[in-house]
């Protein structure tokens, strides 16, 4: 078998398997991984997923919420988008944003959702 056509095989092998770990688990971030480093995550692009409920809409703010649970530990999201369900798996891909970080603990800290993933495993 000659070299190009082993290379090619390796390549699509490897493509195959950083496809099956998109939606594997691999790549999201913890709530308490979130919460234990704040200022590491702040203003940084991350990877979450969860149980909604506690979801909210402001009208006269035109502010969406809800709550992400994740092992006991709940994570603000604020989404331009619908509202999940109570109890609805979400996945989503959002920016970590705090009021203020004091002595390592984040205050008002939430995710601002850029994209939710439709069908994710969770």
């Amino acid at each position: 078998m000659g070299t190009g056509i082993r290379l090619a095989r390796i390549c699509v092998a490897a493509l195959g398997l950083a496809l099956a770990a998109c939606d594997s688990g691999v790549g999201y971030i913890s709530a308490g991984e979130i919460l234990a480093a704040p200022d590491q995550y702040e203003g940084k692009e991350v990877r979450v997923r969860g149980v909604a409920h506690a979801a909210t809409r402001l009208p006269f703010a035109d502010m969406r919420t809800f709550l992400l649970e994740q092992n006991g530990t709940d994570l603000l999201i604020i989404t331009e988008g619908p509202l999940p369900e109570e109890g609805e798996k979400v996945a989503l891909r959002g920016i970590v944003h705090s009021a203020a970080i004091l002595n390592g603990q984040a205050l008002g800290l939430r995710i601002r959702e850029v994209e939710r993933f439709q069908g994710a495993s969770l």
